[in-house]
């Protein structure tokens, strides 16, 4: 609750409260759990989007990205589950996490997304995939 107030606070222009609350937050939550601590810092990198007035839709920095492709399955899953319900963390995703999990893709968007996994940047791309 304290970063989803804070997203809203952040929105508004409230910066500091918003930065008060994820602080806050930090006491809460155990950043040593995989699932957890991933959130955190999604979290985290939200309310500083919504701080320097960057559009909902804008990209989780790269550093997390790469650290969400590259969770354990059912961590994974654990992580999308949230994602799939929250307009703070994918604003315009849709995700499908069980049914990833069920067929065992590595992606809950699908395998055409799988090889994907783990590049920091489209510079590793393959040829056939346009940029």
């Amino acid at each position: 609750m304290f970063f989803i107030f804070g997203h809203g606070f952040a929105r508004l222009g409230a910066a500091d409260r918003a930065r008060d609350l994820a602080r806050e937050a930090s006491a809460w939550i155990d950043t040593e759990d995989p699932v957890h601590g991933f959130l955190f810092a999604a979290y985290q990198a939200r309310l500083e989007q919504a701080i320097a007035g960057d559009p909902p839709e804008t990209p989780l920095p790269a550093e997390i990205a790469v650290r969400l492709n590259q969770a354990e399955r059912f961590v994974r899953f654990k992580i999308d589950r949230l994602r799939e319900a929250s307009k703070v963390l994918e604003p315009q995703e849709r995700l499908s996490p069980f049914e990833g999990f069920v067929r065992q893709q590595s992606d809950p968007r699908g395998e055409e997304f799988a090889s994907m996994r783990g590049m920091a940047t489209s510079r590793r791309w393959p040829r056939r995939w346009p940029r």
